[in-house]
């Protein structure tokens, strides 16, 4: 996603979006396609008898689609004032000032609101430290 900043690496104060890259999000529709595009191949695997390979996709095929509609639906956008967190859990709109604690944990970013709700944003929307930077800077009031 292209985001609205200054070179030099000031924030300019426009909205930015954060989702996850091209790459990712392709990745995710060609392997959609492949998990339920084709069912024929899970019964081909069932009359060939390849136990094996239908024990690994019991726990594999749900979890290989979570992964791929999280990818395509994680966004965040952040203006001024407010952050919007679009996840599987459904819409999260709410004011930058009522952050009230930030924590950057392996691969996640928490972030934790005055009335104690939680919110974790993985590292599929990209570079989490920027993330980290563009809230602190807005959550700061400006001199």
């Amino acid at each position: 996603m292209v985001d609205n900043r200054v070179i030099d690496g000031g924030v300019s104060g426009g909205p930015i979006s954060k989702s996850a890259s091209l790459l990712l999000k392709g990745m995710a529709i060609l392997l959609l396609y492949v998990l339920i595009g084709h069912p024929s191949a899970y019964f081909t695997l069932w009359e060939r008898k390849n136990w094996y390979v239908l024990l690994l996709a019991v726990p594999l095929v749900p979890l290989l689609l979570i992964w791929c509609v999280q990818v395509l639906v994680w966004r965040i956008r952040i203006n001024a004032t407010e952050i919007e967190i679009r996840s599987l859990r459904g819409v999260l709109k709410r004011q930058i000032a009522e952050i009230s604690r930030i924590g950057r944990d392996a691969g996640r970013l928490l972030l934790v609101f005055n009335d104690g709700s939680r919110r974790s944003i993985p590292a599929i929307v990209g570079d989490l430290d920027e993330l980290l930077n563009e809230i602190e800077t807005r959550r700061r009031p400006t001199l």
